[in-house]
């Protein structure tokens, strides 16, 4: 199923509201349909597919606690923790 099949299949057959099941904490988390289109499509950015990101869905809480992204792979960038330092240099 590619990125498109995939976003038609979640916005068909998913509820306005439903829950997922974090795999590193357990949890079930509420997410919203649109929420969870714009996480299929960062799931297919990163190289995976919808079964993936169901079966391997990381929840924001344990996300930003292990620096994970949404399938559960190292994050390379997390919010709030690059910082940019500028430099001066003389001449």
């Amino acid at each position: 199923m590619d990125k498109h099949e995939a976003l038609e299949y979640v916005g068909a057959n998913f509820p306005a509201q439903f829950k997922v099941v974090c795999t590193n904490c357990k949890r079930q988390v509420a997410v919203r349909k649109d929420v969870f289109v714009n996480r299929v499509e960062k799931a297919y950015a990163l190289g995976s597919d919808l079964k993936t990101l169901i079966e391997g869905y990381w929840c924001k809480k344990c996300q930003k606690a292990h620096g994970k992204n949404i399938i559960g792979g190292i994050a390379l960038v997390t919010s709030g923790s690059v910082k940019v330092i500028d430099t001066l240099i003389e001449d």
